[in-house]
């Protein structure tokens, strides 16, 4: 992209295929297996899919498993996928559904977040221009910034559901046991109580900055240091060599996955020039 100028869809050619393949590579993902796990974790992110579709998407899942692991054990390498079959095999993983389960979650869980925090933070970024210099010059640290990102534009908008398993009042909001909660994660990094009165601005000077985008105690992420790895490499390399990099549309023409629960633009269309790097 960097030698050829001109123009391209970041979602497409970056935010997508990095930390797809990056996940691949730590699993030992076959090529022509990436594609395929790719449609499959955006189906099941697809809240708007029908029935029908859900169904087959259900299907599909474990029949992909099942053949991955049966590809795997008969060539077990050096990658994760191989250590987890390991570990079910002596018995460490209680059963052949949780070995599935397993690598079902962080395979599919592994990329299509990046993702969406890489195409959620170009756009933020391109969109507040005097914060991208602030982080360009040097006056805040990519670090900082990507805390911002991860706070304001989180891929996991909502996680649906979980079940009280006795009463508890939150806030002064009684919770009966049985009931669903739904956690909207884009609300809490919003909450004045815990950032301010400037809950609802992206500012890359924040300093407290307690977001839950990673989720909290014993449900935080297991992939939050490699997903911060990631976009600590992605967003220097990226605004470091595409010169001009500009949005061609408007950003409320965005397009957006059809899901409430991952917010994740579906493409992102932008012109830049050739860098001299």
């Amino acid at each position: 992209m960097a030698q050829r100028g001109g123009s391209a869809d970041l979602m497409c050619e970056f935010a997508v295929p990095l930390p797809t393949n990056v996940i691949a590579e730590l699993f030992g993902l076959p090529d022509e297996q990436r594609e395929e796990i790719v449609a499959l974790t955006y189906s099941l992110a697809n809240t708007s899919a029908t029935a029908a579709e859900v169904r087959q998407t259900r299907q599909r899942i474990p029949e992909f498993f099942r053949r991955l692991i049966a590809l795997k054990r008969g060539q077990l390498g050096d990658d994760l996928a191989s250590a987890l079959i390991v570990a079910r095999d002596n018995g460490e993983l209680v059963s052949d559904t949780e070995l599935l389960d397993m690598l079902f979650m962080v395979l599919s869980a592994g990329f299509v977040t990046t993702t969406g925090v890489i195409g959620n933070g170009v756009l933020a970024l391109l969109t507040h221009p005097q914060q991208l210099h602030l982080v360009r010059s040097g006056q805040v640290p990519w670090s900082q910034a990507i805390e911002e990102i991860l706070r304001w534009g989180s891929a996991v908008a909502n996680l649906p559901f979980r079940y009280a398993t006795q009463d508890v009042e939150i806030d002064g909001c009684m919770v009966r046991r049985g009931d669903a909660v739904l956690m909207a994660f884009h609300a809490a990094n919003r909450d004045e109580k815990a950032f301010g009165p400037g809950a609802y601005r992206f500012d890359v000077t924040r300093r407290h900055n307690p977001h839950l985008s990673f989720g909290e105690g014993p449900h935080s992420c297991l992939g939050a240091a490699l997903a911060r790895l990631e976009l600590r490499c992605a967003f220097p390399a990226l605004f470091g060599r595409l010169e001009d990099l500009a949005l061609t549309i408007a950003a409320e023409d965005v397009v957006y996955m059809p899901s409430y629960v991952i917010r994740c633009p579906q493409r992102l269309p932008v012109t830049f020039r050739p860098s001299i790097a």
